[in-house]
């Protein structure tokens, strides 16, 4: 399975598909609102072929829909009157696109059962390229993806569509500052549905306000839709990720503040780890998987259950401004974190390149703590060296004393080879620390920076 956040990337591999003198068939899965429908819409207008939409209907309401979908497309004229038919027709096709394929699961059992059939017959040796696109991923592993499924074995690739990285996402707000950046991508995260919005006139809080709090706004029950659609039990899986947001990591604080019992806690974290794919367990770099931490993988779900679940019954009310002043009083410090993934995803993307100086070579890149609650905020581990770092977001610069702290914290890493340092400051340094920092080589990074070096990686001149 391969992962992809880059429409470009994603797009190259079906080209190279298409090339194939085989059949091919390709799954595409991801959560609801990634732009897996787009993107495969992208495809099709530059080389051509059908896209067809799966709809929860009876059988043949569904071949009705699919004939008049065919005519609509190509001109051809055809009219399904069984899945037999259907199927001798999309083996004369070259590109065709099953949206929302695992439906047929409900819809029509046995016709996944008769495209296996076709597909190890005659589809695997013609020149074909079968798209299946899913976005309920516990129906595609009955239908395609588990041992047990038709269809499995027969993919010959299968691609996970990814929300959009910071990378990614800054490049749709080029007029928008770093930190007007980083607030977006905070807040709204990486789906490509959910950014678009964010409206440049209204700013980042204006855009909330209107696209997030207001009773009938377009974002305001997004996650409680995302899990109704996959899960049962929506209040519990509703607890797990409320406790998150109040910054319960482990399984005994998360079992604590949810009242879900331990014993009984890992299903419903199974599932929103690797069904929802919403959250994630990181273990602290240097240290051990049982001292691991859930957190958020999709920002917008972490501020939704942050601010919007709690503030419910004000939001019901209409008292949104007292909500929205809320989320300003504690933007930056709910945007802290969000300020260190990025700085991690650019160690990642700049690791074995020289960024300002320093050759980054590692083998693991994360965050440090210990049980007795020291933490470091970047910590990338190499072979002999490891590359240490404190990040603030702040409005002020930062003082030596920051510098100070990095240094006691490096004496308690657990490391006994070569240690670098590293301070990032969204506000910037005082003279003071800046000239300390440069005469320890010590590697930092104010916002300015961090914006030439994403700006380097796209290939643009700021």
């Amino acid at each position: 399975m391969e992962k992809f956040h880059n429409t470009l990337e994603w797009l190259n591999i079906l080209r190279e598909k298409l090339r194939r003198d085989r059949g091919e068939l390709v799954i595409i899965y991801g959560r609801r609102r990634v732009g897996k429908t787009e993107l495969v819409r992208q495809f099709l207008r530059e080389v051509g072929g059908v896209y067809l939409y799966i709809d929860y209907c009876e059988p043949a309401e569904l071949l009705r829909l699919l004939s008049k979908d065919v005519r609509e497309q190509s001109g051809e004229f055809v009219e399904f009157g069984s899945w037999d038919s259907f199927l001798e027709w999309l083996s004369t096709q070259r590109v065709v696109v099953l949206d929302e394929f695992q439906r047929l699961q409900q819809v029509s059992p046995a016709a996944i059962t008769r495209l296996q059939r076709l597909w190890d017959d005659r589809l695997k040796s013609e020149k074909i390229l079968l798209i299946l696109v899913g976005s309920s991923i516990g129906m595609l592993r009955k239908v395609a993806m588990g041992g047990t499924a038709p269809l499995y074995g027969r993919a010959t690739s299968q691609f996970k569509l990814e929300p959009f990285r910071y990378t990614e996402a800054r490049g749709m707000f080029e007029g928008s500052s770093e930190r007007e950046r980083i607030g977006i991508y905070g807040v709204f995260g990486g789906t490509p549905y959910y950014l678009q919005f964010v409206e440049a006139e209204l700013g980042l809080l204006g855009s909330v306000e209107k696209n997030v709090l207001r009773k009938g706004s377009p974002l305001l029950d997004e996650p409680l839709v995302l899990l109704r659609t996959e899960l049962k039990e929506v209040t519990r899986y509703n607890s797990i990720l409320a406790a998150i947001a109040e910054g319960k990591r482990t399984l005994k604080e998360i079992s604590d503040a949810s009242g879900i019992h331990i014993n009984k806690l890992m299903y419903y974290i199974e599932n929103l780890r690797d069904l929802m794919d919403l959250i994630e367990l990181r273990k602290p770099v240097l240290g051990k998987e049982k001292m691991g931490r859930y957190n958020f993988k999709d920002n917008f779900f972490r501020f939704w259950y942050r601010f919007v679940l709690p503030n419910r019954s004000l939001l019901e009310r209409g008292e949104t401004e007292k909500v929205l002043s809320r989320v300003e009083a504690e933007l930056d410090s709910y945007l802290g974190p969000v300020f260190e993934e990025v700085v991690r995803e650019l160690l990642i993307r700049y690791n074995g390149r020289n960024l300002n100086g320093f050759q980054l070579d590692f083998d693991e890149v994360g965050s440090w703590w210990d049980r007795v609650g020291n933490e470091i905020d970047i910590c990338a581990r190499g072979k002999e060296r490891v590359l240490i770092g404190e990040v603030k977001w702040g409005r002020d610069e930062v003082g030596t004393d920051l510098l100070d702290s990095l240094h006691r914290k490096s004496e308690i890493l657990p490391w006994k080879g070569k240690k670098d340092l590293l301070l990032v400051s969204a506000a910037g340094f005082t003279k003071e620390c800046r000239r300390e920092a440069e005469s320890e080589k010590v590697l930092h990074l104010d916002l300015s920076d961090i914006g030439r070096l994403f700006d380097a990686l796209a290939g643009t001149t700021k």
